[in-house]
């Protein structure tokens, strides 16, 4: 049986980038992490793709990690479709 779901993606968040610049002309995305968040990787790419749409260009993305604890954020987003 066949299920359909709703196709109404609400946005209740106002996602806020903690720096973007230019670097010779690119684009930059900086952010600042304290903690280890297991959807950092997915957060990043969120920004990615709403900065591409807005400005049309790809940004580079650098995360910095300021934490006390190790690493241990895995260092990309992937979406393996089956």
């Amino acid at each position: 049986m066949v299920e359909w779901l709703n196709v109404e993606l609400p946005r209740v968040n106002l996602p806020r980038m903690d720096l973007l610049g230019r670097d010779s002309g690119a684009l930059c995305n900086i952010e600042f992490q304290t903690a280890n968040k297991r959807r950092l990787p997915e957060r990043m790419a969120g920004y990615y793709l709403e900065t591409r749409g807005r400005w049309g260009e790809d940004p580079e993305q650098i995360v910095l990690y300021l934490g006390k604890e190790p690493l241990r954020m895995i260092s990309g987003f992937s979406s393996a479709l089956s």
